[in-house]
């Protein structure tokens, strides 16, 4: 069995729920670590009951009926620990969880890969009783543990953190571009054939092959479906408004892309034409697209989004009159104007940068995050972070 690498962070935030009556459901992409969290749970609770729903083993499980019966049995009377991978496997599994909350039967942590799946069943007959976790890939912090016996550079992590990504999978593998490139490629096959293709009934795969391809070789830029139907067509291939929707939409519901809409700031609305996506993870738009180096620009917003992500915040994309701020994150009371740049490599790029928050008529806080090591930490009034100490868990 592969060696577990915890992740105290998501375990810390699950805690407070446990024992509650609540049912904790994890969600995210697959591979992300979602199994290893609830392995985690399993090993520090005696007794827990833990259900792998892709495994054989648990074949004949995937009825509610069947399911619900299993775990009373195994229970037998007392009150334990359950823990179901993939819980979206089970047909109607919300009717047994449901079941099991209302005889207080057992304390329940579910996991999916299916965020809308997930969402419509808990809004019918789980509203009100459970508790959503969203897990992302590793965050730079976290891959450097996971990588710190491979080498002690921290510079060279953040390198295979750029072109890899954070799957913690990955560090099962030797440090060889072509097998974590093909392993990064698998992964990606595995998720569009069973989280999308399959659940979806795509027929036109090369249609959905393109999107996908648009939607990578455009992260971090405004894309509408018109756009992608327009490009579609000068590959002369015909698709409407409503199929490449349902196709992004598809993409999102897996975990695949993260839309950010665009928030008028004068106008105190989000907008309804063009958003912007990011990718689930780096590693993954690396090996459907190749490095290059040019996407760098859209690389570290990605990075930045995810980040912003895990500290629970929500994030658009800040739209004023004549200029764009690349992120508003919220957070509970707290609110920052962000804007990301590679490289300061000149006055005017330092003021184009610093130009939107000029516009700005409240006094959220700023901040200009860089791969520049060269700048002051603070920047006519805009607080300045070095990416990778952003990156690493630096406070905004």
């Amino acid at each position: 069995m592969a060696t577990i690498i915890e992740r105290p962070d998501y375990l810390e935030r699950l805690e407070p729920f446990m024992g509650k009556g609540i049912i904790k459901v994890v969600t995210g992409m697959r591979r992300v670590g979602k199994s290893y969290i609830l392995k985690m749970l399993s090993a520090a609770h005696a007794g827990a009951l833990y259900y792998d729903m892709e495994s054989l083993e648990h074949e004949g499980l995937k009825n509610y009926r069947t399911f619900y019966d299993d775990v009373k049995t195994r229970l037998a009377g007392r009150k334990g620990l359950v823990l179901v991978d993939e819980v979206q496997e089970i047909q109607e599994w919300e009717r047994a969880l449901a079941s099991l909350l209302a005889d207080d039967a057992a304390d329940l942590v579910v996991s999916g890969s299916n965020a809308t799946l997930l969402s419509a069943e808990i809004a019918t007959l789980l509203a009100g009783r459970s508790v959503s976790f969203e897990v992302l890939p590793l965050s730079l912090a976290e891959f450097d543990r996971f990588y710190r016996g491979k080498t002690d550079s921290a510079d060279e992590r953040f390198r295979l953190y750029l072109r890899y990504g954070g799957l913690p999978g990955l560090h099962q593998l030797d440090l060889d571009d072509t097998a974590l490139m093909q392993f990064l490629d698998a992964i990606f096959s595995a998720i569009a054939l069973k989280d999308v293709i399959r659940r979806k009934n795509i027929r036109d795969i090369d249609l959905f092959e393109r999107t996908v391809r648009f939607a990578f070789d455009n992260i971090g830029q405004l894309v509408s479906c018109k756009r992608i139907v327009d490009y579609l067509k000068s590959e002369r291939r015909s698709a409407s408004v409503e199929t490449v929707a349902n196709h992004l939409l598809a993409l999102q519901e897996a975990y695949v892309l993260h839309q950010v809409r665009r928030w008028d700031i004068r106008g105190k609305r989000h907008l309804q034409i063009s958003e912007k996506y990011y990718a689930g993870d780096v590693g993954l738009w690396h090996a459907r697209t190749g490095w290059r180096a040019g996407d760098i620009g859209g690389l570290l917003e990605n990075l930045v989004y995810l980040e912003l992500r895990r500290r629970a915040c929500s994030v658009s994309v800040g739209q004023l009159p004549d200029a764009e701020i690349d992120f508003i994150a919220e957070s509970q009371d707290r609110t920052w104007y962000i804007q990301v740049c590679y490289q300061i490599d000149s006055p005017a790029t330092l003021q184009r940068e610093l130009a939107p928050f000029k516009s700005l008529r409240d006094r959220f806080p700023c901040r200009l995050i860089t791969m520049d090591p060269l700048q002051p930490r603070n920047i006519d009034g805009v607080e300045h972070l070095y990416l990778t100490d952003f990156l690493r868990g630096q406070k905004l």
